[in-house]
């Protein structure tokens, strides 16, 4: 801080004898914009082109043909539009902001880049009740009637724990056991989108034809991941280094999945090569 005026002297004496600081990462040392780059629907891997907020940019296979129906990519942003509570914004000069959580805003973000009409599908699958999110269980779940399978409790949460949870798959053949090869195989698509610097979300779904959701995270039919990335601040950046030269050592916290924070750490030069 520069030109502050300071009442009490120990305050500043205080600082000068700081060894450690600790830091929140999320909108401290990244921008806390999330922006969906990467999607998993079936054994399919998807790029997601755009950034911001602003639902407007492409979701392309692997061989960068753009995709507009695939029974999969289908569910997963039906569950990504009514599985949250933000709302996105159109302000003056074509800006686009969010209302509520960054994470939720970016997933209707990429379900707009899909032309999901949210207004429609709210509509025509009115919610029951929800489940919210608490960090305990690290899921929320959304109850819906309308669907052609009648009554759906709609999920997102941590890939680790909502895989636990699933014992089904829902794929472009209709819905299949989920295999423990198949648990793997997302596994390790989970950790590669973390490897680099992603945020990833889990989607899956129940079905309950007799309106009874108290089981509602139970016996889950896994759909897919979403990876977004938080850019990284370059003032934390800068921030970092001049700690470092003053003797200070930073401290990243967060509940990122490890990889996700070691990707992050890593840009901000938060690790030594011989670090853990």
């Amino acid at each position: 801080t520069e030109n502050a005026i300071v009442k009490r002297l120990l305050a500043v004496e205080t600082l000068g004898s700081v060894v450690v600081i600790c830091s929140d990462k999320t909108g401290k040392l990244t921008q806390n914009e999330m922006t969906v780059t990467k999607i998993l629907a079936g054994t399919e891997v998807f790029d997601v082109s755009g950034a911001g907020y602003k639902p407007e940019g492409d979701i392309s296979n692997q061989e960068g043909q753009k995709v507009e129906n695939h029974p999969v990519l289908d569910r997963l942003m039906t569950i990504a539009s009514l599985c949250n509570e933000a709302q996105l914004e159109q302000g003056e000069n074509d800006l686009w902001g969010i209302i509520g959580d960054p994470t939720e805003g970016a997933m209707l973000t990429a379900a707009g880049k899909y032309d999901v009409d949210r207004q429609a599908l709210q509509a025509k699958c009115p919610r029951l009740g929800d489940l919210p999110f608490d960090s305990d269980r690290k899921m929320m779940s959304v109850f819906h009637d309308g669907f052609e399978e009648g009554k759906l409790a709609l999920t997102k949460g941590a890939p680790d724990i909502v895989l636990e949870r699933s014992t089904k798959e829902y794929t472009s053949e209709g819905v299949r056991e989920l295999t423990p090869e198949r648990k793997e195989e997302i596994l390790q698509t989970n950790i590669d989108f973390a490897k680099d610097a992603l945020r990833v979300l889990s989607f899956a779904y129940s079905e309950h034809p007799d309106g009874d959701f108290e089981d509602a995270e139970e016996n889950l039919i896994f759909v897919g991941l979403m990876g977004m990335i938080d850019p990284a601040r370059p003032e934390a950046k800068d921030a970092i280094n001049i700690c470092r030269g003053a003797g200070i050592r930073a401290v990243m916290i967060t509940g990122d999945y490890k990889e996700t924070a070691v990707a992050i750490a890593n840009d901000l030069g938060l690790r030594d090569e011989e670090d853990k």
